[in-house]
């Protein structure tokens, strides 16, 4: 064993060995220490974007795009400070020729576009021209998309993208969107105290 030390050979292929294995443990111990802070880092960007969008968020959850378009590639159903549901954020990736786009949008209970900013734009024709083509949108119905305004041109290819992105979000919300209870009135068309009055006239007039 002692021999096999000695040879020149066997010691270069130790000392590599050892090295490895420090740099190996030297990696892992630094990915330990940074996975937490880059995943918690994810979740304060998402936070922030989400409040962007959605005036009045506070909380969120996270709901499955089982059955919506590709493009959809998250959605949560937004709440305020009290749990209310006051919105639907999605998050959409497309791409074309001239690069890709991520853009994160709100829509409120009736459909109604509450915000839309890009996460990531990467196109090489009028990216301004493009952005604020998406800002018309704020305001129209998701399932309409008029854009409130002229939009603007020289960015062909980017607003057909836009439009099939906001296109595609109109299927995720028919697919997310939870329609709030009727209360009595709805169903009945009138209230209990209206129902109870009506009842005891009814009563006086048979008795009678």
């Amino acid at each position: 064993m002692k021999k096999l030390f000695e040879k020149p050979s066997f010691q270069y292929t130790f000392v590599l060995a050892i090295v490895a294995i420090v740099c190996g443990l030297a990696i892992g111990l630094v990915n330990y220490a940074t996975e937490g802070r880059i995943a918690q880092n994810i979740i304060d960007n998402k936070l922030e974007a989400y409040s962007l969008v959605l005036p009045g968020f506070d909380k969120y959850d996270e709901v499955d795009v089982d059955g919506d378009p590709a493009s959809v590639i998250s959605k949560v159903i937004g709440k305020d400070v009290d749990g209310l549901i006051i919105g639907y954020i999605y998050e959409v990736y497309a791409t074309n020729k001239f690069g890709y786009m991520r853009i994160i949008i709100s829509v409120n209970n009736s459909g109604t576009i509450k915000g839309a900013e890009f996460i990531e734009i990467n196109q090489t024709l009028n990216v301004n021209g493009t952005k604020t083509n998406l800002s018309r949108y704020v305001g129209a119905s998701i399932y309409d998309l008029e854009p409130n305004g002229d939009l603007i041109s020289g960015a062909t290819y980017s607003l057909t993208t836009v439009q099939v992105m906001l296109a595609d979000v109109a299927v995720a919300h028919r697919n997310t969107v939870i329609e709030p209870e009727l209360t009595y009135q709805d169903w009945f068309g009138m209230t209990i105290s209206n129902y109870l009055n009506q009842t005891l006239s009814l009563s006086e007039v048979t008795i009678g």
